[in-house]
């Protein structure tokens, strides 16, 4: 009967630590994670099979989010399917939201763990240095885009020849400012983004002249008809004369969506200033007193503040000869900076944008209506290098890994 059992394998005494050594997390390896709990879930979580369910999830993510931008926008998507941990499903009629997929973040910090597991498989980084790095810029674009997402701004300046600014302005997302022109050298601003606008019926907060209490909230609105009247919940301001009335949104990225809000102020005893129309359709702030004090309420674009100021000089637009197409425009400024002692004036124009204290100004356009208006779009980032740094990463791992097998093969092939 003991000759039918198997035998134990023989192997010279060292093989048999060659052999532990291949085991990632071994305690031979030196420095590794002892066989536990935790190295288990370090395997699963660098497992290839979740890294290939982690790449389908994503080119799902991607399908569905493109076919959205047609009801949505571009915008609208990138909110809904990209820049969310989950993506929802609203029940028309019900206003419950159930999560179905999911979303960019969720995905992104999935493919992020399933790199740290993978690298955990490959041992010490001394055994494989090219993988490591290889997968370390992988990291690093995921990690990248996180930041783009959390820091980047988009924004533009529209100003005639002749103005400066030292701000500027968001495509889409407006703000509500409160601002206390009391003092005439000194202006003092709240701004209160869309966002919570949105969805809160009262805004409390300590830091605020006033409590508002948000009466309606139109994401998108237009003027109400002359011929047609609509009782206006506004009691004062330029609200109780003229009234909006709600628009569907809009998904087109020529086109944009101007909210509207009706808003009551309080005092801090509680007391009612009047509900107040503020509505992207109106130019003009209105003026509020309140305690021997001025304030100014309006709806507008989100602002982003620079610590320079830009005044436009000259704006130069030249169309072909015979047609309204546009061959040449560009912008003459002058940029003025206080702190650094800066006084210049430089040209901006297709492909050759001003760089200056984290900001990029490039020429995106101008109006057509008005000659002397240019726009630019002002866009800071301070993730800018993280895709060259990547790309550079993998680039460098992947042919390391490369040269180094070949280079092994050659070798035992001479031998």
């Amino acid at each position: 009967m003991k000759g039918n059992l198997p035998q134990p394998s023989r192997a010279r005494p060292g093989e048999e630590v060659n052999r532990r050594r291949e085991l990632p997390g071994d305690p031979a390896e030196g420095g590794g994670f002892p066989p536990s709990v935790l190295a288990r879930w370090m395997r699963r979580l660098g497992s290839p099979r979740l890294t290939v369910v982690l790449l389908a999830m994503a080119c799902v993510l991607v399908f569905a989010g493109t076919l959205a931008q047609v009801k949505i926008g571009i915008q609208g998507a990138q909110e809904r399917y990209f820049r969310s941990l989950l993506v929802y499903w609203t029940v028309p009629g019900a206003g419950l939201r159930i999560p179905v997929f999911p979303g960019g973040y969720a995905v992104g910090a999935a493919m992020l763990l399933n790199l740290i597991g993978a690298g955990w498989l490959f041992g010490s980084v001394r055994r494989r240095p090219w993988l490591w790095l290889a997968h370390i810029g992988l990291a690093v674009i995921l990690l990248g885009q996180l930041a783009v997402d959390t820091w980047s701004v988009e924004s533009f300046i529209r100003f005639r020849e002749g103005e400066e600014r030292s701000y500027s302005e968001h495509d889409q997302r407006y703000e509500l400012a409160l601002i206390d022109t009391t003092d005439p050298d000194r202006d003092q601003v709240w701004a209160i983004p869309q966002t919570l606008l949105a969805r809160s019926k009262e805004i409390r907060d300590p830091r605020l002249p006033f409590v508002i209490r948000v009466r309606r909230w139109l994401p998108n609105s237009v003027p109400a008809n002359a011929s047609e009247p609509s009782p206006s919940p506004a009691s004062r301001g330029v609200g109780a004369r003229v009234a909006v009335q709600p628009a569907p949104p809009v998904s087109d990225p020529d086109r944009k969506n101007v909210p509207s809000a009706y808003v009551e102020l309080l005092d801090r005893q509680d007391r009612s200033l009047g509900t107040w129309l503020v509505s992207g359709w109106l130019e003009a702030s209105q003026e509020i007193r309140s305690q021997d004090r001025l304030y100014r309420i309006s709806l507008r674009p989100e602002r982003f503040y620079f610590p320079f100021r830009i005044k436009l000089i000259d704006f130069i637009h030249e169309n072909y000869p015979g047609t309204s197409i546009p061959k040449y425009f560009a912008s003459r400024v002058r940029l003025v900076d206080s702190e650094r002692n800066q006084d210049r004036t430089l040209l901006i124009y297709m492909n050759h944008p001003l760089r200056y204290r984290g900001w990029t100004f490039y020429q995106a356009g101008y109006d057509e209506w008005d000659e002397r208006v240019s726009i630019l779009q002002a866009v800071r980032n301070p993730a800018w290098i993280t895709p060259y740094l990547s790309c550079a990463l993998v680039s460098v791992g992947l042919a390391g890994q490369f040269a180094t097998r070949l280079w092994k093969q050659r070798r035992n092939q001479v031998a």
